[in-house]
């Protein structure tokens, strides 16, 4: 029981994770336009967002199709990716605000640091879900043939 209540809450982070990643360049878009820069620059940054929504969806679909075969330590861990990537989209989202509010402030060291650091972390966790994904279904797989390879041997 506990491990379908954990298969549905990662499901659900999931697909919220995917929904921040679709409707993102939009907002960056607005803010492009809010800020004057180059269309070209913008469109270039956009068309390269497209790796990351990639990656969700490559998650979305290895985790629809073997999420009864993962472990609940590595649906636990799922769940904290996720979780963490949503507080990434919400600091990017804060420093886009703080940004458009104080534009006289926009140089802030701090502020540059929270965007990048967000950036960041938007960027990476999808990979490191693939990483726990497919390292845990490995693991799976090679302590099922060990198991075997064990009888056989007896």
């Amino acid at each position: 029981m506990q491990k379908e209540k954990l298969i549905e809450d990662v499901d659900k982070k999931l697909q919220f994770t995917l929904v921040l990643a679709l409707f993102f360049p939009v907002l960056l878009e607005a803010l492009f336009d809010l800020s004057g820069a180059n269309h070209t620059e913008a469109s270039n940054i956009i068309l390269k967002w497209s790796l990351v929504i990639f990656l969700l969806i490559l998650n979305y679909l290895i985790f629809e199709s073997k999420k009864a075969e993962l472990s609940i330590k590595s649906l636990k861990y799922l769940g904290w990716v996720f979780v963490s990537n949503t507080l990434c989209y919400a600091l990017v989202i804060l420093s886009f605000g703080i940004s458009t509010t104080y534009v006289a402030q926009t140089d802030n060291q701090i502020l540059v640091f929270m965007y990048s650091f967000a950036l960041y972390g938007i960027m990476t966790s999808p990979v490191i879900a693939l990483f726990i994904m497919l390292l845990d279904l490995v693991h799976t797989e090679f302590t099922g043939f060990w198991k075997e390879l064990k009888k056989r041997n007896k």
